[in-house]
């Protein structure tokens, strides 16, 4: 954290600039729609062992002095209207569409969409050393994960523009509306510092597990990519910020074995991806055996995290493989459907 890198910058220059964030804070404002409903955001927190009734709504300042809904209040509730887009492209440019995705809704909502959508296009790829097969996939998850929680942590939600996701065949491109804090540098954040347009926010995501500390996020992204000669780029403008993550397994040369990038699309077979195909054999397999899972059973069958578990398991019910049985606290999976 920024105190412990005084050398960058001193105390004084970072209270006044957190001051200057913090007096007109986006989060901290009413919301224009005080129609608001939270199901998302409840089942969200449900999940994870919390409860988000009206005094946590106040801690949280979902809620503010005067009793009404703030703009973080709409942020987390169903009806928010801020989007990402994500989009999918043939070859290393811009010119043909594979598939696209225009999201919106609880940013909870937005954010496992986002990953799911990724997901279904990060495909995995095998190679036998020796006697081992070694499976890996275009995009390290961790470094997917953090680029994505940042993005919507540090959006600037000043501006309506979306976060935009593109894929292309030797990268993926996240960029997000709103620079750099006036201050701050690229070389700042790699090193940790931390500075937060929406505190609030980040500390909802770090109450909930979905972040480990502030200002890790770009040093895991490199770690994640710490085992290969291609690097992940970060760049900044006055208005925007750009997350670039290179495709660890594409080689200019196209492979017999290989498919084209952007092959697979909505209504492509989905037994063709063999990490879903993995997957959903041990999901049924479990299933039966127990009679019904629950997300807990996902994160110790896989060894993922939270976040990760309720992804999956929105994915194999949405595709049919398991059904979800009951809400909240209730909510078990069954195979039979």
């Amino acid at each position: 954290n920024i105190e412990s890198n005084a050398e960058l910058m001193r105390e004084d220059q970072y209270t006044e600039l957190k001051r200057e964030y913090t007096d007109n804070c986006f989060e901290a404002s009413r919301s224009i729609n005080q129609a608001l409903s939270f199901d998302k955001a409840v089942e969200t927190f449900t999940a994870n062992g919390l409860k988000l009734e009206t005094p946590q709504m106040k801690t949280l300042r979902l809620i503010g002095d005067d009793g009404t809904y703030t703009n973080l209040a709409y942020l987390l509730s169903d009806q928010c209207q801020f989007q990402a887009k994500a989009a999918v492209f043939r070859g290393k440019d811009k010119l043909i569409f594979k598939n696209r995705k225009e999201i919106s809704g609880s940013v909870f909502s937005q954010i496992e969409d986002v990953i799911s959508f990724i997901d279904f296009y990060n495909q995995t790829y095998s190679e036998v050393k020796g006697i081992h097969r070694v499976d890996q996939r275009d995009y390290p998850e961790d470094a997917v994960r953090e680029a994505v929680f940042n993005a919507f942590i540090h959006r600037d939600y000043g501006f309506s523009g979306p976060i935009l996701i593109s894929m292309f065949e030797d990268r993926m491109e996240i960029v997000t509306i709103g620079g750099l804090i006036k201050g701050m540098s690229i070389n700042d954040i790699e090193l940790g510092v931390s500075i937060l347009r929406n505190e609030a926010l980040a500390n909802i995501f770090y109450r909930l597990g979905f972040i480990e500390a502030y200002g890790t996020g770009i040093r895991k992204i490199r770690g994640a990519y710490s085992n290969s000669s291609k690097k992940p780029l970060f760049e900044a403008t006055d208005n925007a910020f750009k997350v670039t993550l290179p495709n660890l397994n594409y080689t200019p040369e196209t492979k017999a074995d290989r498919p084209p990038f952007g092959f697979r699309e909505e209504t492509s077979l989905y037994g063709l991806d063999p990490l879903f195909s993995e997957r959903s054999e041990k999901l049924k397999a479990l299933c039966m055996e127990k009679g019904h899972i629950v997300r807990k059973d996902v994160e110790e069958l896989f060894s993922v995290s939270q976040p990760m578990a309720i992804i999956i398991l929105r994915d194999m019910t949405e595709r049919g493989v398991i059904k979800k049985v009951g809400k909240g606290r209730n909510t078990r999976y069954t195979a039979d459907l």
